[in-house]
C-alpha cells in the first residue's frame, strides 16, 4: 500500500526527534582522519584558488552539500560521491599556485586524486580502485584529474550504435 505524503516515512525521524549532528559530525571525521572544513575554511588556509575552482562547480550541484572537504595535518582533502565511485583530491599547499601549465612534480606543492567503487563486483570481497592524476599544486593538474573523472565516469554506447 502506498504511504500517504502527509505522513513521516517511517526511516526517517519524526520532527519531535532531536537528532545530535555533532555526534555525526565526530564520527565522520574520525572516520576520514581530519577536521571538516567549508569552502571559506579552505580559502583562509591558503587554498583560495582550488577553492574558487571547486566553487565553479556550483552551477550544477550544491558544492556545500555534495563535497565532504577536511583539513588534515598534512593537507587538505576533498571527497565527493557519483553513484557508483567516490573520489579523493589531496592537496599539500605550495609556495604559489602555478597557473602556467605546470605539470608534473616540481616539489611546490602536490596535487592528487583517487576513486573507489563504492561497492564490490560481484564475487569479490573488494572494492576496486584507482590512482587519477597527479602533480604540482596547479590548475593544469586539477584539470587533469577533473578530466580522468570524467573519463572514468562516461559509460560506453551500446555495441549496435557503434557498429559499423
Amino acid at each position: 500500500m502506498k504511504q500517504s505524503t502527509t505522513e513521516p516515512s517511517p526511516a526517517s525521524p519524526s520532527p519531535k526527534e532531536s537528532i545530535d549532528w555533532s555526534n555525526y559530525k565526530r564520527k565522520i571525521e574520525a572516520r576520514i582522519g581530519g577536521n571538516l572544513i567549508d569552502l571559506t575554511e579552505l580559502k583562509v588556509m591558503g587554498y583560495e584558488e582550488l577553492a574558487n575552482s571547486l566553487e565553479r562547480l556550483g552551477r550544477f550541484v550544491n558544492v556545500k552539500r555534495s563535497l565532504l572537504i577536511a583539513s588534515k595535518k598534512d593537507g587538505i582533502s576533498v571527497r565527493f560521491y557519483t553513484d557508483r565511485n567516490v573520489y579523493f583530491i589531496s592537496a599539500k599547499l605550495g609556495k604559489h599556485w602555478h597557473v602556467d601549465g605546470a605539470f608534473g612534480l616540481s616539489g611546490d606543492g602536490y596535487l592528487g586524486a583517487m576513486v573507489t567503487c563504492r561497492t564490490p563486483e560481484a564475487g569479490e570481497w573488494w572494492n576496486r580502485g584507482r590512482d587519477l592524476a597527479d602533480g604540482a599544486y596547479s590548475s593544469r593538474t586539477l584539470e587533469h584529474i577533473l578530466l580522468d573523472i570524467i573519463g572514468y565516469e562516461i559509460e560506453p554506447l551500446a555495441d549496435w550504435i557503434t557498429e559499423k
